[in-house]
């Protein structure tokens, strides 16, 4: 048990020192006491204001679970008053970093901070990693099937919330990739009609009618049923910044 050796001075119902009023008045706070002037009980006063303080802080030091000795090291004593200090805020601070094992965040930097793992897919031990295997087991790959499992690999992937239930993206179990895709959807096409010049210039590139086949309708080589051109690149994908993906081990 923790103890302190620093105690408070003339502190006791009726003790001989001075009142608040007066003390405040004296000049010797601020000059000292001058040779054969001071009476005792501004003396005690003095005394049981720095007693006080300095007693409370002490107190304050042993309830963190460290004792305070009266042996003059003042280095000892930051020693006592740090190590208190980190006592006192380290239920703080794992409150604010106790992140569960599992959560999945995006980070701004290329290299997963201490605690974390990159999303990558990589296969890690279950007994180094045994906090994050509880919270998401073989979802994402059983590893070797004995010793290790595999993260999820969010790697050039977007993130979609699991539909459970609801409806919207029925047919998903937890961590299953999926592909990309467009919805279904019509374009209205036009049909040339290269034996009406008079009618050309009505609609598009010399359309007859809206929706309406000519007798010579070429398009692209394709005489009977016309085809929109391609567009766009490679995969359909909105706006994005790259970041990396890491998991609270």
């Amino acid at each position: 048990m923790a103890t302190t050796d620093i105690l408070p001075f003339g502190t006791g119902t009726g003790a001989n020192v001075m009142s608040q009023s007066a003390y405040a008045a004296l000049s010797a706070r601020s000059a000292g006491f001058s040779t054969g002037v001071a009476e005792s009980q501004q003396l005690n006063k003095v005394w049981r204001q720095s007693s006080f303080v300095s007693a409370g802080l002490a107190n304050w030091i042993v309830a963190q679970g460290v004792s305070v000795p009266d042996d003059g090291n003042i280095t000892g004593f930051v020693t006592e008053l740090t190590e208190a200090l980190q006592n006192f805020i380290a239920p703080f601070i794992s409150g604010v970093s106790g992140v569960p094992s599992g959560v999945v965040s995006p980070f701004g930097g290329p290299t997963a901070p201490a605690g974390w793992l990159e999303c990558n897919g990589a296969a890690v031990s279950r007994t180094t990693y045994a906090a994050l295997f509880a919270a998401i087991g073989t979802i994402h790959g059983v590893g070797d099937g004995a010793t290790t499992f595999n993260l999820p690999d969010t790697r050039g992937e977007f993130i979609r919330g699991w539909d459970h239930g609801r409806g919207v993206d029925s047919g998903r179990s937890m961590g299953s990739a999926q592909s990309d895709e467009i919805k279904a959807h019509k374009h209205t096409t036009y049909y040339a009609d290269v034996d009406s010049p008079s009618r050309m210039g009505a609609y598009p590139n010399g359309v007859e009618a809206k929706g309406k086949k000519g007798p010579n309708a070429p398009v692209d080589n394709d005489c009977v049923w016309p085809y929109t051109s391609d567009t766009g690149g490679a995969e359909t994908r909105p706006r994005n910044v790259a970041m990396m993906y890491i998991i609270k081990a």
